[in-house]
């Protein structure tokens, strides 16, 4: 049982309890407040430049460009403007995901590797044919019921229109 959730006979939590006695005891001389006092343990910094370069340069070196897909924006579609200017910076982030985009396919045409989808290609779908006939089906009766209710207030207001005109022309008679 977790000891924080314990409570006692009269309703008081436990755990408030054994904080207290433990004060107590400490402000009597019962215990010492060592082994309750966490110490910080300073970690020694480890900065091995040399090691990094390396690891960083075998990265570098291993394997073909494919198994990262890694591209990099250019250098002249770096942000250096106004930070504030939400607008050029969405521009910005735009162009740089073209740029890239760009990069890739050249890539993958470097190395004969198709990237289009072809003509007849067939996806495994995420929902079953039976769920998107259902959507469908509730797509259309919606349709149908916005026509329908578009219809009733063209008919409402020509039914009005008529009666308006036909006072009208009944005032007129009268004249």
């Amino acid at each position: 049982m977790d000891p924080k959730s314990y409570v006692l006979a009269d309703g008081r939590n436990d755990d408030s309890d054994s904080d207290q006695e433990i004060e107590i005891a400490l402000q009597s001389g019962l215990i010492d407040g060592k082994q309750f006092m966490i110490k910080a343990q300073k970690r020694e910094l480890i900065n091995k430049v040399e090691d990094i370069k390396q690891k960083l340069s075998q990265i570098k070196s291993n394997g073909a460009w494919i198994k990262t897909v890694a591209v990099t924006a250019s250098k002249e579609l770096i942000f250096d403007q106004d930070i504030d200017n939400d607008f050029e910076r969405e521009a910005l982030f735009y162009k740089q995901a073209q740029d890239g985009a760009r990069q890739a396919i050249a890539n993958l045409k470097q190395l004969n590797i198709p990237f289009a989808r072809p003509a007849d290609y067939f996806a495994e779908m995420v929902k079953s044919d039976s769920h998107m006939h259902r959507v469908r089906n509730v797509l259309l009766n919606k349709q149908k019921e916005k026509g329908r209710r578009d219809t009733v207030r063209r008919l409402r207001t020509e039914k009005k229109f008529a009666t308006k005109v036909q006072k009208e022309t009944e005032s007129q008679q009268r004249e």
